[in-house]
């Protein structure tokens, strides 16, 4: 591995992602309108019992759905934007590698995940007046545990579709059952037992469930246990199949 060559295509890859204003905005404001709404249907006060039972519950909660949807409406799309310019086959006469591509690609979905999450504990405590309370180990671990699924699932997506406009259609298709299924932003309670049966069959709904388990401390608990060894399977198996239908694309 070349660190120059490396840091040169970090570099590269982040000015363009960054140019794009319009849609970085979109995936860093969109959670942070989502928490306002909720918190105001919610009726949740700046201070007391309540108003911490929502910061605790919902700050971690739409700092998931940025990772979400910088996995399946950025990485994914841009892969496939990356194809129709034909930017891997001129990747290819480089000494620059594919997992050197890919991993630059994470290093950037990382750092606009920490940027949002950042984001969301500011907004919870100016309206709360709270702050995390948990070690900074257990808020990282499940963090890192979830952008390994979602974000493999976003290498997925743009290794199977060959198109941006559906690559972004397909991203918006599984963005909207994930959010409205998995706790993130209604309640599991609140939901119909059909729509819970299927909420656990959604692996969003086991990132809201682990990344909720480490903000309150919980993370060495057994609740964690599933919720950890089915993002990992999930992560796992979406790298193996993006990873094989990368080998076999001639692009």
């Amino acid at each position: 591995m070349s660190w120059s060559s490396l840091k040169a295509y970090f570099i590269l890859d982040m000015k363009v992602n960054f140019r794009e204003k319009v849609s970085i905005a979109m995936m860093l404001l969109m959670p942070a309108v989502f928490y306002l709404f909720f918190a105001s249907f919610y009726s949740a006060p700046t201070e007391g019992a309540e108003g911490a039972s929502f910061y605790n519950d919902y700050t971690v909660s739409f700092a998931s759905v940025i990772l979400l949807s910088i996995a399946l409406m950025n990485l994914g799309p841009m892969i496939v934007i990356s194809k129709e310019g034909g930017f891997y086959k001129r990747l290819f006469v480089t000494p620059l590698r594919m997992s050197e591509v890919w991993l630059c690609s994470i290093l950037r979905a990382l750092i606009l995940f920490f940027i949002g999450y950042l984001e969301m504990i500011l907004l919870g405590y100016f309206m709360f007046g709270e702050l995390p309370q948990a070690s900074l180990e257990q808020i990282l671990i499940p963090s890192l545990i979830s952008a390994y699924a979602l974000l493999s699932m976003g290498f997925l997506l743009g290794a199977l579709l060959n198109a941006s406009v559906a690559a972004y259609n397909a991203g918006m298709i599984l963005f909207q059952p994930m959010l409205l299924l998995s706790g993130a932003g209604f309640p599991l309670e609140m939901l119909p037992e059909w729509a819970r049966a299927i909420s656990y069959l959604i692996p969003f709904t086991y990132v809201v469930e682990l990344m909720r388990l480490g903000w309150m401390g919980s993370l060495y608990n057994q609740e964690a246990i599933l919720p950890s060894v089915v993002l990992l399977i999930v992560g796992s198996v979406c790298a193996l199949i993006a990873a094989r239908s990368f080998k076999h694309q001639t692009f």
